[in-house]
């Protein structure tokens, strides 16, 4: 926190980060399946004041991993639950076609990035305070499934959050707020096959354009 000769002050702070989550094993069929999360985080806030008014400012993004892998046993399955974040730190980019090889039929692996950003503003005059602040948050993520020995589906999705808050009061306080959200998803399948395929399925990882052929 800096103050300056007239006693407004700003603050700022960044922190960064990775964590990992990976779930108990599930049984599914004669295998057993565990989900998993990485997520790394960078993210900072800025906030001034100037007498009875306040203001803050923050932005933070995060790039995330996550997926399912699959096991014959219940003890290889545990295995790397326990040792998920030394596992997974050199795992292949399933978005290309030497990395969805990799991956065992009935696997995925999803890859993405999101943003949030806020801002509010507040004020406080004889007792009463008033304040307001709003925050969006975007996510766009490429998910990609084996489902057989060459054929693969592929989805893009994206989505947005909008929130706002506001609050008044003295004694008591009055809150109130509104939200929205929106998003879609595309899937394409691709059988990697063919050179044709593994193009259109490269080139769709990549842009998230709907090829003419190949998919």
């Amino acid at each position: 926190t800096v103050k300056d000769n007239d006693g407004n002050s700003m603050s700022a702070q960044v922190t960064a980060g990775v964590e990992v989550e990976a779930d108990e094993p599930v049984k599914e069929g004669d295998r057993w399946v565990v989900r998993y999360q990485k997520t790394k985080s960078l993210g900072g806030t800025v906030g001034a004041g100037a007498g009875p008014f306040g203001a803050n400012f923050g932005a933070s993004g995060a790039e995330l991993e996550k997926g399912t892998r699959s096991f014959a046993s219940e003890k290889e399955a545990k295995e790397f639950k326990e040792h998920a974040s030394a596992r997974i730190k050199d795992e292949p980019d399933a978005t290309s076609v030497a990395g969805a090889m990799k991956l065992g039929i009935g696997e995925s692996q999803a890859k993405g990035k999101s943003s949030s950003a806020s801002a509010g503003a507040s004020a406080t005059f004889e007792g009463a305070s008033a304040g307001i602040s709003h925050q969006t948050k975007a996510t766009d993520e490429v998910e990609v499934v084996r489902v057989s020995e060459t054929v693969f589906e592929v989805t893009a999705k994206t989505s947005t959050d909008h929130g706002t808050d506001g609050s008044t009061g003295s004694l008591v306080t009055a809150k109130r707020g509104a939200s929205s959200q929106s998003g879609e998803a595309t899937t394409v399948r691709f059988d990697l096959a063919t050179s044709e395929g593994k193009q259109a399925f490269e080139q769709f990882c990549r842009d998230q354009k709907v090829p003419s052929r190949g998919g």
